[in-house]
């Protein structure tokens, strides 16, 4: 069901340069002053972003992912190298020939449309260079208006377009537990009619606008006047740091499997790391990892 999904929406989904995700994840990326010489794009499409870091940075390298035959031919005649993954469905282990070849890893509006967040984590750590960086753009599950959208519809996007949902506790603790630290973390505000249109079921485009903007024009407000946190930032944009903890996964068996494994030297690095982590983050929801957690610490 997914993949038909995909390959109909990859047919039907026209060339955008302007995503609001592109305007934010180039505004921090220049924020930040990130050099690199070498990108891939995880989910690159039909390969807008990496043509948009082209024209604003030097790069001799750019690879794009995907799964969609039709947007790797596009990938393909834009001369950007495409490579076939499918990201529901792949070892990280079958790409030791990507393993620390690029500088920087971009996932744009993607990761909420795979299953398996951690091993998508453990990808992006295995393609990254020592201290290379993490750029993420994703939906915020804890904003006020999916909150909405949940209980007046049920999930805001059902299975077949967004999978998995994410809200700033939950993308943290994928990124922390798979070996990546938070350099910055950026929110932004969109008053999407889409939301009104899926969730309400209103189909005329000109009463969604007007809608979105009456249901959603004071978060707005709200998100400049820097209130409410979260409740009014609707979309994140995070950029990450590989550091030298290799992942160990946020899944009980993998995390215990993974974290038995590692010589005696470096659990002692993890559960320092773990510790402080700890302090901040109680890991509520995760009653077994918890006290697994709570066990080694």
């Amino acid at each position: 069901m997914k993949r038909e999904h995909d390959e109909i929406a990859s047919v039907k989904r026209k060339e955008n340069y302007s995503k609001i995700w592109f305007v934010k994840a180039l505004e921090l990326l220049k924020q930040e002053k990130i050099k690199f010489k070498s990108v891939v794009d995880i989910g690159a499409g039909k390969g807008e972003f990496l043509e948009i870091l082209k024209d604003n940075f030097d790069i001799p390298n750019t690879v794009g992912v995907d799964y969609i035959e039709s947007d790797l031919r596009t990938l393909t005649s834009k001369g950007i190298k495409a490579i076939k993954v499918d990201l529901d469905n792949f070892k990280v282990e079958d790409y030791s020939d990507l393993k620390n070849n690029f500088d920087l890893v971009v996932c744009l509006a993607a990761i909420e449309h795979v299953f398996n967040a951690d091993r998508l984590f453990q990808f992006f750590y295995h393609l990254l260079k020592e201290k290379g960086h993490l750029l993420i753009t994703t939906p915020n599950m804890g904003a006020f208006h999916f909150r909405l959208f949940y209980l007046l519809r049920g999930y805001p996007l059902g299975e077949g377009h967004h999978v998995r949902f994410f809200n700033k506790k939950k993308l943290r603790q994928h990124a922390f537990f798979n070996g990546f630290d938070p350099v910055k973390w950026n929110n932004y505000f969109t008053s999407e009619p889409s939301v009104i249109k899926r969730g309400f079921g209103v189909r005329n485009k000109y009463l969604a606008y007007f809608l979105a903007m009456l249901f959603f024009g004071p978060l707005l407000i709200f998100q400049k006047l820097k209130l409410f946190g979260s409740l009014t930032n609707n979309h994140f944009v995070i950029l990450f740091r590989k550091t030298n903890f290799s992942p160990l996964n946020l899944q009980i068996d993998n995390f215990k499997k993974n974290f038995e494994q590692l010589p005696d030297e470096k659990k002692q690095l993890w559960i320092n790391r773990i510790r402080k982590y700890y302090k901040k983050d109680k890991l509520k929801e995760h009653i077994y990892f918890k006290s697994y957690i709570e066990k080694i610490i």
